[in-house]
């Protein structure tokens, strides 16, 4: 069984020094199954060879020729790579860095000079999410490939939805916001979507028809919220988060009532296959204060509890979510 000293990991920079530097690091703290790249071409070579295969990457943003955002962009579309952890380890501390990286696919990011013990702790983090990542998509075989009911998914599970376009990973979403810090993420509001009756369609359907189901949500919510600026996750048990722009005025029961109506054309295909006629729930934006000692991630936290309490489900007499 692999442990989090085992993991493969690729890092990318052009400082040879700095390099020097990580190398000694990771062997200090018994990471041994590390390779060094000096540009985006030579890793571009060692991820595309058929017998190369890493299980992290860390990618400094300046380098020359390709940069790091633009080789981040590169491997999210290698499908072997699609969904390995990205560590963005760069000097670079301006947000306009830090948005470009999460866009273009970054898990992470750390600012350097590196603080050893904050470095182990994201790769810890890379390690449980490698860990988790290979559960789901294991159960995402089995659901493709068997008639078993249930084949241990789990209605927590924050899986990925390869229909939906440009969908973060809640870690990810998570990640962004904490880099941020207090003062740049209270740009965003955070705003909650509750699939009222997704429960249900978890213990009646197949686990195919779960899936299909989030999926048409996901869509749904994409659909509504274009015209905005946004940032969108699925951070499991059912449930969507998106982050707005404060800039940009949303009136929620608007948008709650219009979604509705964009998931009409799937209604059937849920009723069929489930007996469930899935809603959606939204939240109204929440924010954090500035004087506030709450974490740069409590938006989410209370954008996703505010969904759940959404006046819509007390009104419809909907059952509470599994656990």
């Amino acid at each position: 069984m692999q442990t989090q000293k085992d993991m493969r990991i690729l890092a990318v920079d052009d400082e040879v020094v700095f390099l020097d530097i990580l190398h000694t690091l990771f062997a200090y703290q018994g990471y041994t199954r590390n390779v060094q790249a000096r540009s985006a071409n030579e890793a571009l070579e060692l991820l595309r060879d058929p017998d190369q295969q890493f299980d992290c990457i860390l990618l400094d943003i300046q380098m020359p020729g390709m940069n790091g955002i633009e080789l981040c962009k590169a491997i999210r579309n290698m499908p072997k790579y699609a969904s390995t952890p990205i560590l963005m380890l760069t000097s670079l501390s301006e947000q306009v860095y830090i948005d470009q990286a999460f866009g273009a696919g970054a898990s992470d990011y750390i600012t350097k000079p590196i603080n050893e013990t904050e470095l182990n702790a994201r790769l810890r983090s890379a390690f449980n999410s490698i860990t988790e990542r290979k559960r789901v998509e294991a159960l995402a075989y089995k659901v493709q490939t068997s008639s078993v009911d249930q084949v241990g998914l789990n209605f927590s599970d924050p899986i990925s939805l390869p229909e939906v376009d440009d969908l973060m990973g809640y870690l990810a979403m998570q990640n962004y916001l904490l880099t941020l810090g207090t003062l740049r993420s209270n740009a965003w509001s955070a705003i909650g979507f509750h699939i009222m009756g997704a429960a249900q369609v978890f213990a009646n359907a197949h686990p195919r028809d779960f899936l299909d189901m989030i999926q048409d949500v996901g869509i749904t919510i994409r659909e509504g919220l274009k015209t905005r600026t946004f940032l969108l996750s699925y951070s499991g048990s059912g449930e969507f988060v998106a982050l707005i722009d404060k800039k940009t005025p949303i009136d929620t029961d608007y948008l709650q009532d219009q979604l509705n109506g964009l998931l009409e054309p799937f209604r059937e295909f849920h009723v069929a296959a489930s007996g469930q006629n899935v809603k959606i729930c939204v939240s109204k934006p929440c924010s954090k204060g500035l004087l506030t000692f709450a974490s740069p991630t409590a938006p989410l936290d209370a954008a996703l509890l505010a969904a759940r309490q959404n006046p819509a489900l007390a009104q419809s007499g909907a059952s509470s979510p599994i656990q």
